[in-house]
C-alpha cells in the first residue's frame, strides 16, 4: 500500500513497497532515494487507529456543517424577528411555525413569546399553557425533567440568562414517555440585539436522532 496520508499526520498503515515509492518519486520528479529514505522516517499506525480517525474526522466535519446550517437559520429568523413591526402574529404563524426544528422565543424578561408546533412535539407540551409564561420557571417546573441530565440542561440554559450575550450550544437527550418520542438534540441560543425583542433570544433544538442511530450501526 502506497503512503497511506502525506497531509494530514504523514503516517503509514502498512510496510512500504520501496519500488512503490521510487516509481512515485519518478511520477512527481523527485529524487527516487531521498524519497525512500524519508518514507522510512514515516509513522507506522495500526489500520484499526487509522480508520478510527477517519471516522472521527467525518464526525467532526458534519458537526461543523450541523454548526453552520443552525448559525445560517438563526440569523434568518433572527433578522426577521428584528426587522417585523408588527405584533408577532403573522411571522410567526407563516415562517416559525413550518420549521422542522423547535424554536423557542423569549422575550426581554424571558418569557415565552412563542413556541413552535415541532418543539410542542419534541417536548411533549400544551404550548398554550406555556406562551406567556417565565421560561425559567417552565424550565425549573417541567421543561428539565424531560431530559436526561435535568439540573445539566437548567443549569446551562438558565446561565444564558444571567448574561445574554453569547451564543450557547450543546447536545441533550429527550426521555421518551406516553406523549413524546425519544429524541437527541443539538440546543442553539442566541440573543435577540435590536428590534422589538431586544433582550430576548430565540432556543433552536435540532434534531440528530438519525444521525445518533447511524453512528450507533
Amino acid at each position: 500500500k502506497r503512503i497511506a496520508n502525506w497531509g494530514i499526520g504523514q503516517a503509514v498503515t502498512k510496510d512500504i513497497n520501496e519500488n512503490e515509492v521510487r516509481k512515485l518519486a519518478d511520477e512527481i520528479g523527485l529524487d527516487r532515494e531521498e524519497l525512500v529514505k524519508a518514507s522510512k522516517k514515516l509513522t507506522r499506525m495500526p489500520e484499526e487507529n487509522f480508520e478510527k480517525i477517519i471516522h472521527f474526522l467525518d464526525a467532526m466535519v458534519k458537526q461543523v456543517s450541523l454548526l453552520g446550517l443552525l448559525i445560517l437559520q438563526q440569523a434568518l429568523l433572527v433578522s426577521k424577528l428584528e426587522k417585523s413591526e408588527e405584533k408577532y402574529s403573522s411571522l410567526i404563524n407563516d415562517a416559525v411555525d413550518s420549521l422542522a426544528s423547535g424554536i423557542f422565543i423569549l422575550d426581554k424578561d424571558f418569557k415565552i413569546v412563542w413556541i413552535n408546533k415541532a418543539a410542542e412535539e419534541f417536548f411533549g407540551i400544551d404550548r398554550n399553557k406555556l406562551i406567556g409564561t417565565d421560561n425559567r420557571r417552565a424550565i425549573r417546573k417541567n421543561i428539565k425533567y424531560i431530559f436526561e441530565h435535568p439540573d445539566k440542561f437548567e443549569h446551562t440554559v438558565i446561565n444564558t440568562y444571567k448574561n445574554n450575550t453569547y451564543i450557547e450550544s450543546f447536545e441533550c437527550h429527550i426521555l421518551p414517555a406516553e406523549n413524546r418520542k425519544e429524541r437527541f438534540l443539538v440546543y442553539w441560543s442566541t440573543p435577540i440585539k435590536t428590534g422589538m425583542l431586544k433582550g430576548g433570544r430565540v432556543e433552536y433544538y435540532y434534531d440528530i436522532t438519525e444521525r445518533k442511530k447511524t453512528e450507533e450501526v
